[in-house]
């Protein structure tokens, strides 16, 4: 089909039609994410397809990125124990820019991917249109960061009194830009000038954006008109562990070795006694009470189910106080604290029997009839 003939209404229709399936069909893929579970989603999505890739992730510490797949070009992070700095993240998105320019200059038909945090949102437009990109060839999906996404709606939507001009003026600034933009190479905006908080509720009522979320149903709003955009925006509801669970064995095998988890040690620690496995989930302390609150917790779930269950706790990585749990109470197994936890998880779901602790992003990513109790 001749691109070139085509009138500009029918061009962003065929480019619709090129693949057939939209978000699941671009020709290359960019991930850009900040928060842990963006990484980890695009991390699976990327695993799921063979299309060329670009990939930046600001935590760096979550992926080995010597451990992706060739196809996969991962922006460098000088340490890769930590964060991506201010500087990293604006050359990096420098670099993203350029080679969007150079693959729309190669292939002025190609259909881009991509996959960002639901906070930075907005890079869907400067990335892509802002360069005269047509948006008809960015498929955007905005990944839910966790509990902020709901939160969020619910600060911005939740009091009709309100919900109804704040839609308004958001999407008033998304409206305000210039979606049919002739094509420029615009400046790096600083780090923090990523965020588009505000925005991503909006966009899924655009074409090609979508929202992914742990759970839609808990976007709701008492305002009748919050109600009715409800029903016009893009959300799917989509869990982590089924992405991981819909992986071939080598991808799956692959994306441990990405994400640094072994999971032959930890299915056979699960496996040690025939008794069910419950996993208590710690917090972080600033208070010699908080400790001891925590202590406490642990100490009830250990004698209230200790006879039935091999208890696990999982303390918060800036936790020391709960070092000597082993000691203190017989029975239990202190998990690493630097662990990738949500990857434990959702591989070893099947070996979980309960969970439950200190409020965590970690409870929208689990089966509900498994989360317990919490603290």
């Amino acid at each position: 089909r001749d691109l070139h003939l085509c009138d500009r209404r029918q061009r962003q229709m065929c480019i619709r039609d090129r693949g057939g399936t939209g978000f699941d069909a671009p020709d290359y893929y960019f991930y850009i994410s900040v928060g842990t579970m963006p990484t980890l989603y695009s991390g699976l999505h990327l695993l799921s397809h063979d299309k060329p890739s670009y990939v930046s992730y600001e935590r760096a510490s979550t992926f080995d990125a010597a451990e992706f797949p060739d196809r996969a070009f991962v922006y460098p992070v000088a340490d890769p124990t930590g964060h991506a700095t201010n500087e990293e993240l604006r050359a990096m998105s420098e670099a993203m820019k350029r080679r969007i320019l150079e693959i729309n200059a190669e292939d002025p038909t190609a259909v881009f991917g991509l996959w960002v945090d639901d906070l930075r949102c907005r890079l869907g437009y400067d990335w892509f249109v802002a360069q005269g990109i047509d948006s008809a060839r960015v498929k955007v999906t905005m990944l839910s960061d966790g509990t902020a996404t709901y939160n969020n709606f619910h600060n911005y939507f939740g009091d009709a009194a309100t919900a109804e001009q704040n839609w308004n003026d958001y999407a008033a600034e998304v409206e305000a830009l210039d979606w049919n933009h002739g094509g420029r190479y615009p400046e790096t905006r600083a780090p923090e000038e990523f965020a588009s908080y505000t925005w991503p509720y909006y966009l899924s009522t655009r074409p090609d954006y979508r929202l992914m979320l742990q759970n839609s149903s808990l976007m709701e709003s008492s305002c009748p008109f919050i109600a009715d955009r409800l029903a016009a925006m893009k959300m799917e509801s989509v869990q982590p562990y089924e992405l991981l669970t819909a992986l071939p064995e080598a991808s799956k095998q692959q994306f441990y070795r990405m994400a640094k988890f072994d999971y032959a040690r930890f299915a056979g620690l699960f496996d040690l006694s025939p008794k069910k496995n419950l996993i208590i989930i710690g917090t972080s302390h600033s208070s010699a009470a908080s400790e001891q609150q925590q202590r406490d917790y642990v100490a009830r779930i250990v004698e209230q189910y200790g006879a039935a269950y091999d208890i696990f706790f999982k303390p918060h990585p800036a936790d020391t106080s709960s070092a000597s749990y082993e000691t203190d109470f017989p029975g239990l197994t202190l998990l690493p604290g630097q662990m990738p936890f949500e990857i434990f998880v959702w591989s070893l779901m099947d070996h979980v029997d309960m969970i439950g602790g200190y409020p965590s992003t970690v409870f929208l990513t689990v089966p509900v009839d498994k989360v317990r109790f919490i603290f």
